[in-house]
């Protein structure tokens, strides 16, 4: 009797279609040259109730802010779908885009201004504090300290680019508040439904 051989790579199905769909839409910018008008996705601070709460997270302003994303998302929404399942990944994942762009209207909002925002940065920042909990809710003591380094982690970048951001990276701010907003809501997700399934 042999053993199954494991694929070399083995993304969960709700995974690999949040990374499809983020590729997709940013092919589908490239390709359109200008063909159509993509303003009614990008999110203003001005005005975020539209379908840009969500839409804002397919764009990407290049290449490598698209990789970026893809791939924080890779790595945190596979443990999350893993543990939580398909639906609770896709849950987290538009939860914390709509609380990280509400977040970056706000904090932009009381400065008396108006910014736009694109990008996933606020769903995987949700996605990757909800792996923070599944490693937290762990048995195994190293994995639980992994948890809560990651937690640690992404709130000490954050401050930091609040503090020293100015400069941007790939040519473009980076959107801080977004990815406090979204990482707050994916922990609270992510603990409600850890606890359900307690």
């Amino acid at each position: 009797m042999t053993a199954q051989r494991q694929p070399a790579f083995n993304v969960p199905p709700a995974t690999l279609i949040l990374c499809g769909a983020l590729a997709a839409a940013h092919g589908a910018v490239w390709l359109s040259d200008g063909l159509y008008d993509w303003d009614g996705a990008i999110l203003d601070s001005a005005d975020p109730w539209t379908p840009a709460l969500l839409g804002h997270a397919f764009l990407h302003a290049g290449f490598g802010h698209l990789l970026a994303n893809a791939g924080m998302l890779l790595a945190f929404s596979t443990v999350v779908e893993r543990r939580l399942g398909a639906v609770a990944a896709a849950v987290i994942f538009a939860i914390s885009a709509a609380a990280g762009g509400l977040a970056f209207a706000a904090a932009v909002g009381f400065g008396g201004g108006s910014a736009q925002l694109v990008g996933a940065s606020g769903a995987t920042h949700g996605v990757a504090g909800a792996a923070a909990l599944v490693f937290r809710s762990s048995g195994n003591a190293g994995v639980r300290r992994t948890g809560a380094a990651l937690i640690g982690l992404l709130v000490a970048v954050n401050l930091a680019l609040a503090l020293f951001g100015e400069a941007g990276v790939f040519g473009f701010r980076l959107a801080w508040q977004a990815h406090i907003g979204g990482l707050a809501a994916g922990l609270d997700v992510a603990a409600l439904l850890l606890r359900l399934r307690r």
